[in-house]
């Protein structure tokens, strides 16, 4: 052995190695960082777990290329995962409008001059009220139901942040454009 380990260094604390620099960080030792191999050095040396090693130590030995590890608390694990969710729910609303979208462009003239040229909501609360009982209404009232259901999750994981921000970072919610969204990444991540 070289002696007593005062300093580790790990790539990925904030993803896959945070259970592991949360453990080491619990035993009093100092955790870094280490920002992920040079592609390059890797593309002339090859990909192997002790040459990623050396490069780690390398690294925590010469201080360069390191970022402080940031102990994160359950709050501010739970702003990430509820802006995680939140945004993947925000992009299948997004797929699920352009889908209905694309639908009505292929409806007969009838029907789809009265659905063009709607704003978002124009365009699922006529299709939500619509009493048009053809099998292409129906089709896109499947889908209409599902995007209201969306805005509905989204808006509760909007309070949640919410919640989570002013209570852990009202200082920086005060702040003008830092909204739960933006307060909640920046919390994540700086």
């Amino acid at each position: 052995a070289l002696g007593r380990t005062v300093v580790y260094g790990i790539e990925g604390t904030g993803c896959y190695g945070a259970g592991l620099a949360r453990f080491v960080r619990s035993l009093g030792v100092d955790v870094f960082e280490i920002n992920a191999v040079d592609k390059g050095h890797r593309r002339r040396h090859g990909k192997t777990d002790h040459a990623d090693a050396l490069g780690a130590a390398r690294k925590v030995a010469s201080g360069t290329d390191l970022s402080i590890y940031k102990q994160t608390d359950l709050t501010v694990r739970e702003m990430g995962s509820v802006v995680v969710v939140r945004n993947r729910l925000s992009k299948s609303q997004t797929d699920l409008i352009k889908t209905i979208k694309s639908v009505v462009v292929t409806f007969p003239d009838g029907l789809r001059s009265d659905l063009v040229g709607l704003t978002t909501v124009q365009l699922v609360s006529k299709i939500g009220s619509s009493r048009n009982g053809s099998s292409d209404m129906k089709h896109l009232k499947v889908l209409v139901k599902h995007y209201k259901q969306l805005t509905i999750d989204i808006g509760k994981f909007g309070d949640e942040l919410e919640r989570l921000t002013l209570s852990t970072v009202p200082g920086l919610r005060a702040l003008r454009g830092a909204g739960p969204v933006v307060a909640a990444q920046l919390t994540k991540t700086v």
